[in-house]
C-alpha cells in the first residue's frame, strides 16, 4: 500500500497500521471484514492524516467522531463484522437513508462516511508511493482530496480552503519520516 513503511520494523504510524491491516485480514472472513481490527485500522489513519499538519485537522476531527460513533455501537451491539452490522441495521430500519441523524448515526452510513475519507487517503499514498509530481504534497493532496468524494459533500469555503491550505503541507520525503521514520537513507531519495 505505502512504500515508505515497507522498511518497517520499529514501531510507527506505518509500521502500525500495516500490522493492523494484517490482523484484518487474518480476523476477517471471506466477503466480510472483521469489526473491530477494522476500526483500528481507522485509528492509524487519523494518525497519518494528523501527520499532515494542522491543514488536514477538520478531516482528521471529523474521522475522529466517526471512528467514536463506530466503537460506540460496536460495543453496544457487539457487531463483529461489518457484514453483521449492515444486516442487523437494515433489518432494524435504523439505516436513515433520506438525511443523517446526528443524535442517532447508523454504523453503516457512518462507515460510508469514512470510506470517502479512506479514498482520499488511500489515493494520497499512492501518488506518493509512485514519487507522482515529484514529491510535491500540495498537487498530491490537491488531487488526492478533489478525485475523492469528499468534496461532493463540503461546503464551497471547505473546498476553496482545502485549495489554499495544501500549499502548507511539507514535501513527501519530510511526510515518510512523520510516519516512517525507520526509513533509511536510500528509501528517502527516492521521494
Amino acid at each position: 500500500m505505502l512504500e515508505c513503511s515497507r522498511m518497517a520494523t520499529e514501531s510507527s504510524i506505518a509500521s502500525d497500521l500495516l500490522y493492523d491491516l494484517k490482523l484484518c485480514l487474518d480476523e476477517s472472513r471471506e466477503n466480510d471484514v472483521h469489526l473491530p481490527t477494522y476500526i483500528l485500522i481507522w485509528i492509524h489513519l487519523k494518525k497519518v492524516l494528523d501527520a499532515m499538519g494542522s491543514v488536514f485537522k477538520f478531516v482528521s476531527s471529523d474521522v475522529d467522531d466517526k471512528i467514536k460513533i463506530l466503537q460506540r455501537i460496536e460495543k453496544v451491539q457487539n457487531f463483529i463484522t461489518i457484514e453483521k452490522m449492515m444486516k442487523e441495521e437494515k433489518a432494524a430500519g435504523s439505516i436513515n437513508y433520506e438525511k443523517l441523524d446526528e443524535k442517532n448515526p447508523s454504523a453503516s452510513r457512518t462507515l460510508l462516511r469514512l470510506h470517502r475519507a479512506f479514498k482520499m487517503i488511500s489515493t494520497l499514498l499512492g501518488k506518493i508511493s509512485r514519487n507522482e509530481h515529484d514529491g510535491k504534497m500540495s498537487t498530491i493532496a490537491y488531487e488526492s482530496y478533489h478525485s475523492s468524494p469528499m468534496p461532493a459533500h463540503h461546503p464551497w469555503v471547505v473546498r476553496k480552503s482545502i485549495g489554499v491550505a495544501v500549499y502548507t503541507l511539507p514535501d513527501s520525503k519530510t511526510f515518510c519520516q512523520k510516519i516512517a521514520p525507520e526509513l533509511n537513507g536510500e528509501e528517502l531519495k527516492k521521494r
